[in-house]
């Protein structure tokens, strides 16, 4: 009884890991690929933001903001128009000079208004001594939205799958934890074959043995035959 309980532990056992591996490697499959495509395409577009379902995602590049958002941050931006910002705002927006043009900046909105050429927002880093930023303005088709969240361990995440490096690892896991598994699978299963051959032809030679084996006489009763 124990014996058949034991074995269809392991049999789920089996089942469960199984499903867990094959899970584990999908849900990697799927990242990948999003996090590809998600790689070329910000490429493509100069860097701009990539919109998913009303929002995009851009990992912090400099200190300006250490304090309420550090570098390597993956911030979470809900593309919005200029004009629905606020004072007080995380602003994303694309840089038009200097070592980051092109790229995606988050600053703190500190002013809004409109002059001659249409409504802007001014903005400005919150690390002490940080200057004001140029004006955006609405035309300049700069503004990106507004960061709504900002995570250290998904920046973490979005710096690996920045690396070329990473990408042939993690290729590499895809491939090889599956054939790994499937090999140590296999080494179990003809492992556990061989265990039980080789017990049953020991069973075998023992049946045979005790069959072939001459009956042992009563010596006893040998004795008094030939006493009498």
């Amino acid at each position: 009884m124990d014996a058949q309980k034991t074995e269809k532990s392991r049999e789920m056992w089996k089942k469960v890991s199984s499903w867990i591996v094959t899970v584990v490697c999908i849900v990697l499959c799927v990242l990948a690929v999003i996090m590809l495509i998600l790689t070329f395409a910000a490429r493509k577009n100069g860097h701009r933001a990539v919109e998913i379902f009303g929002y995009s995602f851009s990992v912090v590049e400099t200190d300006s903001m250490t304090g309420e958002i550090e570098v390597g941050e993956l911030i979470t931006v809900k593309i919005c128009n200029i004009r629905d910002t606020e004072i007080g705002a995380h602003a994303v927006y694309i840089a038009s000079e200097g070592s980051l043009a092109g790229r995606q900046i988050v600053h703190k909105v500190v002013e809004t208004g409109i002059d001659e050429k249409g409504f802007f927002i001014i903005t400005k880093g919150v690390k002490e001594g940080a200057p004001l930023d140029k004006p955006i303005y609405e035309a300049d088709n700069r503004f990106v939205g507004i960061a709504v969240s900002h995570s250290v361990f998904f920046g973490k995440v979005a710096e690996f799958f920045s690396s070329p490096e990473n990408w042939i690892l993690l290729l590499a896991l895809l491939v090889g934890v599956p054939c790994v598994y499937a090999a140590i699978k296999l080494v179990v299963r003809y492992a556990g074959e061989a265990k039980r051959e080789k017990s049953e032809a020991e069973t075998a030679n023992c049946k045979k043995t005790k069959q072939a084996a001459p009956p042992v006489q009563k010596t006893e009763e040998n004795d008094n035959d030939r006493k009498k």
